[in-house]
């Protein structure tokens, strides 16, 4: 089915995103992988190790299973595989702004902690365009 592009002008959409702070970006990073481990992410990792995956499959490449075969293997402590994670995960985030960055530039972003200032930022953003 081919897409029709003809039945709205661009003009009649209000582009905006969410974005976080750094700081909130890397605590919730943190927060994160706190709680897949304590969900079992080692285990699980251990399973997948066990399946013999194609060494070129995209799921070979997904943050925290290297790391965690490192721990698995004795070749990195349990603070160092968190550490690890962390870096590899903000390297990820910082790739997504910078995709962000390029391609919505004709976006409004707005920012805040507090759910309830930023509803009021963005309901008054939008009634006055």
């Amino acid at each position: 089915q081919k897409k029709n592009n003809q039945n709205f002008k661009k003009k009649e959409f209000i582009k905006i995103f969410l974005r976080q702070t750094k700081p909130e970006i890397e605590n919730r990073i943190k927060q994160r992988f706190d709680e897949m481990l304590r969900l079992g992410a080692i285990k699980e990792a251990e399973n997948f190790k066990k399946i013999k995956v194609n060494s070129m499959n995209s799921s070979n490449f997904i943050i925290g299973i290297k790391e965690i075969n490192e721990f698995l293997n004795e070749k990195i402590s349990l603070d160092e595989l968190k550490q690890r994670v962390i870096v590899r995960s903000r390297q990820y985030a910082k790739r997504q702004i910078t995709w962000q960055r390029g391609q919505m530039k004709d976006w409004k972003g707005f920012e805040d902690i507090n759910y309830l200032d930023l509803r009021k930022k963005i309901i008054s953003y939008i009634s006055k365009t």
